[in-house]
């Protein structure tokens, strides 16, 4: 161990080149380093030579375990072949030339990189075995949660609808569980097939011969339910109401000349109504619906005074409330304007909207309800305000003061 100084300020940027050379030369450094050179410059222990090469040979990598360290020692470098510039000594090794060392070095930093890459693939392969693990845990965890939820919810619907083959409305007022996210789509599936389950059971407690009516009824319901106060569903719909009417034989002849005319069709509605005219007048006349066509007919004479296609119906209107006005806006814009006249807690608009619907097999029919219509009279368009007064007895037309429509008035 020898100590050189730099320079006498003891300032650790100065270094005086004279004075550290007469130093040198004075302790005999350079004789020493010539000596070193002369015999073995380097020297290290055997464990601890291995320890720093052993990954440069397939024989001591990754540890050896045919021996000594020193066997390891000279097995490794026989494999690299540079056995001839080094010594064995008991317990150190003694390499000559320090090109031999800096082989050694090379090789090592050579092989360096490789470790670190297999080093860190063995680390990023247990953080990634271990999330792994970790993840078929939270999987395995959910999926029995998750069938849990599952079977909670079967049981919850088991337990709500064990009896619902008994109950009067076969279920219908009943709360369905909540399902949970992951059979929120087979719960709507579940309800579906309880839907169809239960209109079943509701139709079959239904005569085959009415079941024609209910449809009928149902069509009504989805044109008119909540728009209009009254439709006719608390009551039974007979449609030919003038053959039910024996009190006037003109009836009869006039359903038959229609029956004629029409080819033998089957009436399925016909009753008294109170036009409205292009010449702004009112009269009594008979409405005759066949299965293609329909009909005015003088109540007076039986005559024929007008025939249309069920199929020239482009749109229907009617009003809100409890009167019966209802009007055709036909394609050619000769619309047809009336009120059906029937007892008063008898209406019929719910009946001949759902018959006219059924005769026009979904064409789609544009069913209006309103008290104020608009509709196409002489060529001009014409508006209907329909209102219902105490003070009324019958159903009657009046003129606007403007001239431009009417005002329908019927009993309230």
């Amino acid at each position: 161990m020898r100590c050189v100084k730099p320079n006498e300020a003891k300032s650790p940027v100065l270094f005086d080149n004279k004075m550290v050379e007469h130093q040198v030369n004075y302790l005999g450094l350079l004789e020493n380093v010539r000596v070193r050179r002369a015999g073995f410059a380097f020297r290290m222990e055997y464990w601890r030579f291995l320890k720093r090469y052993k990954m440069i040979s397939r024989f001591t990598w990754p540890n050896f375990r045919d021996g000594t360290d020193k066997q390891g020692v000279k097995a490794l470098l026989e494999d690299k072949e540079l056995v001839h510039d080094v010594s064995f000594g008991n317990t150190k090794i003694f390499i000559r030339s320090p090109s031999t060392l800096f082989k050694l070095e090379q090789f090592r930093m050579s092989v360096i990189p490789g470790i670190v890459i297999f080093l860190q693939k063995l680390v990023r392969g247990a953080l990634a075995r271990k999330y792994y693990k970790e993840l078929r845990a939270v999987r395995l965890i959910w999926s029995k949660y998750r069938k849990y939820k599952m079977r909670t919810y079967i049981v919850a619907l088991n337990k709500t609808f064990r009896n619902v083959k008994h109950m009067k409305d076969y279920g219908g007022s009943l709360v369905w569980p909540e399902p949970p996210r992951a059979l929120q789509a087979t719960a709507q599936k579940f309800q579906a097939l309880y839907r169809r389950w239960r209109g079943f059971q509701v139709i079959k407690r239904i005569a085959p011969e009415d079941r024609d009516l209910v449809r009928r009824k149902i069509r009504a319901y989805d044109l008119l339910g909540g728009q209009r106060r009254e439709w006719g569903v608390s009551r039974r719909w007979y449609g030919d109401y003038l053959s039910q009417d024996r009190s006037d034989p003109i009836y009869a002849s006039a359903l038959a000349e229609v029956r004629s005319k029409d080819g033998g069709n089957n009436i399925v509605f016909s009753s008294q109504v109170l036009k409205l005219n292009h010449f702004n007048k009112t009269a009594d006349r008979l409405l005759i619906i066949s299965e293609t066509s329909f009909y005015k007919v003088d109540p007076r004479k039986g005559k024929i005074m007008r025939s249309e296609k069920i199929s020239d119906i482009v749109s229907m209107s009617c009003g809100s409330g409890s009167h019966q006005l209802v009007i055709f806006h036909m394609r050619d814009k000769k619309d047809l304007v009336f009120s059906l006249v029937s007892p008063p807690s008898e209406d019929r608009v719910g009946e001949l909207v759902a018959l006219i619907v059924t005769a026009k097999r979904d064409q789609g029919l544009k069913v209006g309800v309103s008290d104020e219509m608009h509709c196409y009279m002489g060529g001009k368009s014409k508006t209907i305000l329909a209102k219902q007064e105490s003070s009324t007895s019958v159903d009657r037309f009046d003129k606007m003061s403007s001239g431009s429509g009417f005002i329908f008035s019927c009993p309230a």
